[in-house]
């Protein structure tokens, strides 16, 4: 995994980090990309989540049946598929209902049933964690990791930063 790739990729978005929360921080992709970002929480019994690329818009969906903090760094690491170039553009806008569905169904099972064996996959999704991981160290190191804490319908609420002794309390 080419690590320097990712940390230029996390870099280019040029984020002010002092304001992080999820919503801003997607805003903030979808703005630089031009392109429109839909959220969808869904039940996903076998994966976290995924997304999904058409012409016109990108797509997330996360399981919103794991923990919130998961929920969060889903988002973060189905954010870094569409960063790094992972995803393939599926055209569904000049198809009927039935093949669009039909289509992107096809690339959902191409995209989990390989995702263990192909070797092309493992590193996308090497690249994908890492690309969370560093994320998620930008927001620690700007005193905003109570943003990966909270749920979607909390993100407007203010909560300061833990600033005591992570033992104590103090």
């Amino acid at each position: 995994m080419d690590t320097k790739r990712v940390r230029f990729a996390v870099d280019g978005l040029d984020y002010d980090w002092n304001r992080f929360t999820i919503g801003d921080f997607i805003n903030h992709i979808a703005y630089t990309r031009q392109r429109k970002i839909d959220l969808m929480g869904f039940p996903l019994y076998d994966f976290s989540g995924l997304c999904l690329s058409t012409p016109t818009q990108d797509y997330i969906a996360y399981d919103i049946q794991r923990h919130p903090n998961l929920q969060i760094h889903t988002k973060l690491h189905e954010l870094a598929h569409l960063i790094l170039g992972h995803t393939v553009s599926i055209s569904v806008d000049d198809l009927s209902s039935g093949d669009q569905i039909l289509s992107i169904l096809l690339h959902i099972n191409t995209r989990t049933v390989h995702r263990y064996s192909d070797p092309i996959k493992i590193l996308q999704e090497n690249e994908a964690e890492y690309f969370a991981f560093v994320v998620e160290g930008y927001v620690a190191s700007h005193k905003r990791l109570h943003q990966l804490t909270l749920t979607d319908h909390a993100d407007d609420i203010y909560m300061p930063p833990f600033t005591g002794d992570a033992f104590t309390g103090d």
